[in-house]
């Protein structure tokens, strides 16, 4: 497929991520990521419903890194990743891996819906960490509330 915009709605449960990947992997020429990640809050007893991911422990992190060889082509062309969230600490696995493999990355632009927004402090906290993840380029980092 030649997609150049992809937009992905998810809740960003662990059951999700395999799926998400997939989709990256089959869109190797995206160059606008547009993911919202609809819910607040992540099930208590988050599962990837696959039995070996289960039984390893394998975090959100692990998962992603995992993947980044077999996403080189994906992570080679994206230029733009606008993540719309609910709770910015939802975003940063995804961020993270897009940051730190997403060679031609330009832009990543978080947007926080401000019903959904937590205490001024608690939110600077959040966004902090993501601004201090390492980055394969001199992407531009914006937090948006919106």
């Amino acid at each position: 497929m030649n997609l150049k915009t992809l937009e992905v709605v998810t809740c960003l449960n662990k059951s999700d991520v395999p799926g998400i990947a997939c989709l990256f992997k089959s869109s190797p020429v995206v160059q606008t990521l547009n993911m919202a990640i609809t819910s607040i809050h992540r099930l208590a007893n988050d599962r990837w419903n696959n039995i070996l991911l289960d039984r390893a422990g394998c975090s959100e992190e692990q998962f992603w890194e995992s993947q980044a060889q077999t996403l080189s082509p994906f992570l080679c062309h994206l230029k733009l990743a606008n993540l719309r969230v609910a709770d910015p600490m939802h975003v940063v696995d995804v961020a993270r891996f897009l940051l730190k493999h997403g060679r031609e990355l330009q832009e990543m632009v978080i947007s926080v819906n401000k019903a959904y927004t937590l205490p001024a402090w608690d939110f600077c906290n959040k966004i902090s960490i993501i601004e201090g993840l390492p980055r394969s380029s001199d992407v531009k980092l914006s937090c948006l509330i919106n």
